[in-house]
């Protein structure tokens, strides 16, 4: 009984990475937007695959870009970590490839379809859809520039600073802290699968770097 008991919790430990399907993201996200000339990273990864990738490609609105952004750069993979405590090692692949600093001058929309043929000829595809906004000087430019970076002031930080500093009532906080009330604000974030300790954004063994990932802005 002990037996089928353990036999039982292992398999369940192991369902979700065992059960889960292939997926594709293309980065920057939907949502995502830039100024002219703005530098920013493009990256296509994916979860959970079954072996080494055959072929991928990615377009912009509908022109194939694959050579100006990648080169010869190729779609490379490593194993997935475990999911859950105790979990046997994981036989899908995760991978991926990133192109740093590309830009785009003209502003306007532009959709990045990205497309990945797995080992067993499936085709993934990911779409993401960004704006290059159209920036128009403004009439009395500023002397200095404050730019204020709270790593690790994320939502949640401030939500309990904003509890334990103002107070509640009836559910909701008395005031709101100072960095709330600032003219605006953006906020990033990353995906790490945490085969590093200690840093969030690592998804790559190659060069244990990630991303950065437009979450909002006011």
């Amino acid at each position: 009984m002990r037996r089928i008991a353990f036999g039982l919790f292992i398999l369940w430990i192991s369902a979700p990475r065992l059960w889960a399907e292939p997926t594709l993201r293309v980065i920057p996200p939907t949502g995502a937007t830039f100024a002219p000339g703005q530098r920013f990273d493009i990256r296509i990864e994916g979860d959970d695959l079954r072996g080494q990738p055959t072929q991928f490609a990615i377009e912009i609105n509908g022109r194939d870009q694959k050579r100006e952004i990648f080169g010869n750069e190729e779609f490379k993979t490593y194993p997935a970590p475990p999911v859950g405590r105790g979990a046997a090692s994981s036989t899908t692949l995760n991978g991926g490839l990133t192109h740093r600093n590309w830009t785009i001058e003209k502003p306007g929309k532009y959709e990045l379809k990205a497309t990945l043929t797995t080992a067993d000829g499936k085709k993934l595809t990911a779409i993401s859809t960004i704006e290059v906004e159209n920036l128009q000087p403004a009439a009395n430019r500023a002397k200095n520039v404050i730019l204020f970076v709270g790593d690790g002031m994320g939502p949640t930080i401030r939500t309990a600073a904003r509890i334990a500093s103002k107070g509640v009532e009836g559910g909701r906080t008395r005031g709101l802290l100072e960095i709330d009330q600032l003219a605006g604000d953006e906020q990033v974030g990353g995906r790490g699968d945490g085969q590093k300790l200690g840093d969030a954004f690592d998804d790559t063994e190659e060069d244990g770097l990630q991303p950065f990932v437009h979450l909002q802005t006011r």
